[in-house]
């Protein structure tokens, strides 16, 4: 059985796909809601807000599909140029 994601509603699981898909925009100040995921459209580093408030940066490599859960995508400090997109 997979773990559950208590975020979310009951019976969805760590291993569910995901619902939908949006671009994220770069933006310093704004978050949007909380990604399952997230899919890089180019090699880069990515600065990023947790979803607990911490903040990190990653490196990443395109087409590769992050389990990141993330609130914000900080314009400076991220390289990537290509579209970063949340699965939700």
């Amino acid at each position: 059985m997979a773990l559950l994601d208590m975020s979310e509603p009951k019976g969805i699981s760590f291993l569910s796909g995901a619902r939908s898909v949006a671009r994220l925009a770069l933006h310093d100040t704004n978050t949007f809601e909380v990604t399952r995921a997230i899919h890089c459209g180019s090699d880069g580093s990515i600065k990023v807000m947790m979803e607990d408030g911490t903040t990190e940066t990653f490196n990443v490599v395109t087409g590769a599909l992050y389990p990141y859960r993330i609130k914000m995508l900080y314009s400076t400090g991220t390289t990537a140029a290509a579209v970063v997109s949340g699965l939700y």
